[in-house]
């Protein structure tokens, strides 16, 4: 099996920290949970049925996205660092 390396793009924000390994449906709830805008959790609805066992699974999954989907994605103007502070 070949490896997937994970691409320089990193997922959008709302998707930081899922865990592993994750079902479009977990992605989808993460996601949600995160203040996510409905247009990433439709994309995330539409991915096929899968286990993604790794963030570089679910960015081969998503790379079959037009890339255009995912732009305009951004996080809410106050959201907790990786430190657990806010911005």
């Amino acid at each position: 099996m070949a490896e997937l390396h994970v691409p320089s793009t990193p997922l959008p924000w709302f998707l930081v920290g899922l865990p592993f390994p994750s079902t479009p449906a977990d992605a989808v709830e993460h996601a949600r949970g995160r203040g996510a805008p409905d247009v990433l959790l439709d994309i995330l609805e539409s991915l096929p049925a899968a286990v993604f066992t790794s963030e570089a699974g679910l960015h081969h999954a998503l790379s079959g996205l037009d890339g255009r989907a995912l732009q305009g994605i951004h996080p809410p103007p106050t959201y907790p660092s990786h430190d657990g502070t806010t911005s």
